[in-house]
C-alpha cells in the first residue's frame, strides 16, 4: 500500500493504477482514503528526502523510497533532489554497514541518476571483483546461500538493462554497448551472458537482437574462469566439486 500508483502512467486504466484513493474510498472512506492521494505521497516523498540529504545512512527511509516510488516517474523537482542525493553517496559504504541496501539503492540509482555512466562504473567495478572472489559479499553470500553469485550476477545484468532502456534513440544497442563492457571485465559474468544471449538470438527476429549478437560472439570468445579462481557459482561450487572428486576416489579405490 505505500507504492504509490500516481507516478505510473496507468495507459490500460487498471483497477489500482492511477490516484489510489479514488477505488479506496468507497471501501475505506474519503478520510482514510485520502492517505493515499498523490499529494499525500508527494508530501511523504518530499519528507524523507529532507532527511536522507541530512542522514543518508537511514536505511528505513531507504526502503520506504524505493517501495513508494519503485518504477514510478518522479515530478522534475523531486527527480532532481532525489539525484543530487544519490550523487553525493557512498554506496560501497552503505552496502558495507547494510547489505540489504544493496537492492532499494541500486533500483533508485539506475532509474533516477542523471549520471548513468558513474552508475555503469559501479557495476563493471564489482564485475571485476566477482572474478576476484571479492563479490558478492559475505552477508549476501549468507542471505543466498549457494546461489548468491548467480544472483548477484543477475543483478548487474539486470541494472544495465534497466540503465539501457532510459537512453532516449536506441536501447537495445545500448544494452548491447553496455554488456561488451562487462564481458570484457568478467569471465564469469560473460559465462553467464552466453545462455540468455544464445536464447535471444535463437527466437527474436535478426532485426531486434543485431546489436545483442555482436555481444554473444563476444561473450563465447570471452576464456572461461580459470582452474582455482571464482567460478559462476562462487566459493560454494569450489566445495561441491572438492567433494565430488573425493567420492569418485573412494569408489575407485573400492572397485580394485
Amino acid at each position: 500500500m505505500l507504492r504509490d500508483t500516481g507516478l505510473l502512467s496507468d495507459t490500460l486504466g487498471c483497477l489500482w493504477g492511477g490516484d489510489r484513493s479514488v477505488n479506496l474510498a468507497p471501501l475505506i472512506g474519503l478520510e482514510k482514503a485520502s492517505r493515499f492521494t498523490p499529494d499525500a505521497f508527494a508530501g511523504m516523498v518530499d519528507g524523507w528526502l529532507d532527511e536522507l540529504a541530512v542522514e543518508p545512512q537511514r536505511d528505513g527511509l531507504w526502503h520506504s523510497l524505493y517501495v513508494t516510488v519503485r518504477h514510478g516517474t518522479l515530478p522534475n523537482p523531486t527527480a532532481e533532489r532525489l539525484d543530487e542525493i544519490l550523487r553525493r553517496l557512498n554506496i560501497d559504504a552503505l552496502i558495507e554497514s547494510d547489505h540489504l541496501l544493496l537492492i532499494p539503492l541500486m533500483e533508485l540509482s539506475v532509474r533516477h541518476r542523471s549520471d548513468r555512466e558513474s552508475i555503469a562504473a559501479q557495476i563493471y567495478r564489482w564485475a571485476e571483483g566477482v572474478d576476484t572472489g571479492d563479490r558478492p559479499t559475505p552477508a549476501f553470500r549468507e542471505q543466498f546461500g549457494a546461489d548468491a553469485t548467480h544472483v548477484f550476477c543477475t543483478r548487474l545484468i539486470d541494472w544495465l538493462h534497466t540503465l539501457a532502456a532510459r537512453h532516449p534513440e536506441d536501447p537495445d544497442g545500448e544494452f548491447a554497448r553496455l554488456l561488451d563492457g562487462l564481458i570484457q571485465r568478467s569471465r564469469i559474468l560473460a559465462a553467464e551472458l552466453r545462455g540468455p544471449l544464445t536464447n535471444i538470438a535463437r527466437h527474436m527476429p535478426f532485426s531486434r537482437h543485431r546489436a545483442l549478437r555482436r555481444t554473444l560472439l563476444a561473450a563465447r570468445a570471452r576464456p572461461g574462469p580459470a582452474i582455482g579462481k571464482a567460478s559462476p557459482q562462487g566459493p560454494e561450487r569450489k566445495e561441491q566439486l572438492t567433494a565430488a572428486r573425493r567420492k569418485k576416489r573412494r569408489k575407485s579405490r573400492g572397485g580394485r
